[in-house]
């Protein structure tokens, strides 16, 4: 019997090599507009030899069915949602069903959810899932970037949020992820309908598994997002500070950090974590980021305030979201609101007091919160829309907006191809000069050292 399953894991092992292979093959034809159809026929037939392979490893896991589900507090859904996130490879908080169900309460009521869940037939255990809201055409507002104008699926956490919401699907680990990626991607074919996604992570291997059996099954990419600047943190935080791309910068990271340097500023640094503590201080956020970006700040926006505050109610007992404030006399000059999930840190709001700028309150609040995050074992960091932050801590560029758009090949036609392809230009033209506004808006109030 040990051989039997031996040879059956050696079997798998060569299958997956042959279809890793097949993928690479298939993906090169495309690029080049040459036909790939015996291809991708061949790797569906790997898949199925693949699937026959797996199927009898797992006694108790019996086959994989897809079910859908409408409401996000039925019974049992947030006890299978948590437990399949935890088996996933998500760094997200926007993948949870926290997350998912705040957005899905200020945002989403006027439309239908669909929770698009793997399970086992023997377990009845979650292997993948995919949450997706149905668009009318149209339907142009704030809650939605990537619109069409046609009929089209949205998976849900688009557009506000914007700052930390990376979506893909959850796919457990140690599964037939191709199928159960297949399975996903069937249900977004059944609606026949364009699929929208902002922010989605490439760097999630689930998500590109998704987008190639896209591909694999006659879908068309129409915009892809790039991959999300993460900052790989390291071990030890003079190390960190070593890689920092500006001599200048590093000399006052190492200024700003040193022992006692904060008492002798009158500067005192309060890490807040109690639900209550950090809405308390969201008027604070967003009189600093008003005075800030002006008519470009999203804490504006009142849905987006209560929704943000849903989030931190629901997920303060998981001990993700945290609140940094740095005070100047006893007088708040900056603060930042990041979320703590595995080992990432997701940096919400950064944002300070700009008639202080002389202080540079920012850069001392961040350069603790960086180090803190070394100290606590943080491996991940991502500083979102804070571009400025970014160049000058992670010499990194912030991602690129645009959305992921996939056409299915049944129920597009041509004129639903042209009007994407418009919409994706007239977006993206939109979008550079929206960010050149908020650059020139930043310069005249942001602290001008070498920026």
């Amino acid at each position: 019997m040990a051989d039997e399953r031996l040879g059956a894991a050696d079997n798998a092992e060569a299958l997956r090599e042959s279809l890793n292979a097949l993928s690479a093959e298939i993906g090169r034809r495309k690029r080049a507009g040459l036909p790939c159809d015996d291809l991708i026929q061949r790797h569906r037939q790997l898949s199925e030899q693949l699937r026959d392979v797996c199927r009898p490893q797992s006694a108790t896991a019996g086959r994989l069915v897809r079910e859908r589900i409408a409401d996000l507090e039925a019974d049992g859904v947030r006890e299978s949602w948590d437990d399949l996130l935890e088996r996933s490879d998500s760094i997200s908080p926007a993948m949870s069903w926290e997350w998912m169900h705040a957005w899905y309460s200020h945002f989403g009521r006027n439309h239908s959810i669909s929770i698009e869940v793997v399970k086992e037939t023997g377990t009845n255990r979650w292997v993948g899932l995919l949450p997706i809201v149905r668009v009318c055409p149209w339907e142009v507002s704030w809650r939605f970037e990537g619109w069409l104008p046609c009929r089209h699926v949205a998976i849900c956490g688009t557009r506000l949020g914007a700052e930390v919401d990376y979506t893909h699907p959850l796919i457990a680990r140690d599964t037939d992820r191709a199928q159960i990626a297949e399975l996903l991607v069937h249900s977004v074919e059944e609606a026949a309908m364009p699929f929208v996604a902002n922010h989605w992570d490439w760097r999630n291997e689930a998500a590109r598994l998704f987008v190639q059996r896209a591909l694999e099954d006659g879908f068309t990419t129409i915009s892809e997002p790039r991959a999300i600047a993460y900052h790989i943190l390291p071990a030890c935080f003079e190390e960190y500070v070593s890689q920092v791309p500006s001599q200048r910068r590093r000399s006052y990271i190492r200024s700003y950090t040193r022992r006692g340097w904060l008492e002798e500023g009158e500067f005192v640094l309060e890490i807040v974590q109690d639900p209550e503590g950090i809405i308390s201080h969201f008027p604070l956020l967003q009189a600093f980021s008003e005075a800030k970006y002006g008519r470009f700040s999203i804490w504006r926006l009142a849905h987006y305030r209560a929704f943000i505050e849903s989030c931190v109610r629901s997920s303060a007992s998981k001990g993700w979201p945290v609140l940094w404030l740095l005070k100047h006399r006893e007088e708040p000059v900056a603060a930042s609101l990041g979320w703590l999930y595995k080992s990432a840190c997701s940096i919400t709001a950064m944002t300070h007091d700009v008639t202080k700028r002389d202080l540079a309150p920012g850069h001392v609040l961040l350069s603790h919160i960086i180090k803190q995050l070394i100290e606590h074992r943080v491996e991940l960091l991502d500083m979102h829309t804070a571009e400025g932050y970014k160049t000058q801590y992670l010499a990194l560029r912030r991602m690129r907006m645009d959305p992921l758009i996939l056409l299915p090949r049944q129920g597009c036609g041509r004129t639903a191809l042209a009007a994407a392809l418009l919409i994706s230009g007239a977006r993206k033209l939109a979008r550079e000069a929206a960010l050149a506004l908020v650059r020139r808006r930043v310069s005249k109030t942001s602290h001008r050292g070498d920026e």
